[in-house]
């Protein structure tokens, strides 16, 4: 995976200093893809952009009033597609692969809020 973008929105609650939150909404990845054998090496090669979706939650508890630290799960599925390989090596034939991506992502920061 190169990247991942996600427009999500966020439903939560907030008591004293700690936030908890959850999420869900559109997500979008750029993946690159290769198949190799130990004879020829890398025979395909594919990029791929595509979309799905996320769900998530969290949390954020305010450290001061400019600082606080969070930590956020989100779960991304962008489903099953077949793409095309195209091959690296002469003689070779284009190549057609079924992916079922998903993926786990685990965030933990800092934020810094600046003004009053």
């Amino acid at each position: 995976m190169d990247g991942i973008g996600e427009v999500t929105g966020r439903v939560g609650y907030a008591f004293d200093r700690v936030l908890a939150y959850f999420k869900a909404g559109a997500a979008w990845e750029r993946v690159d893809h290769s198949a190799a054998t130990t004879l020829i090496g890398t025979a395909y090669r594919a990029s791929d952009t595509r979309s799905g979706w996320t769900i998530g939650g969290g949390g954020e508890y305010a450290i001061t009033p400019h600082l606080s630290a969070f930590v956020e799960y989100a779960y991304y599925d962008f489903g099953t597609e077949t793409i095309g390989l195209t091959p690296q090596k002469a003689g070779l034939t284009r190549a057609f692969v079924g992916i079922d991506d998903s993926a786990n992502v685990v965030r933990a920061g800092i934020n810094l809020r600046f003004g009053n």
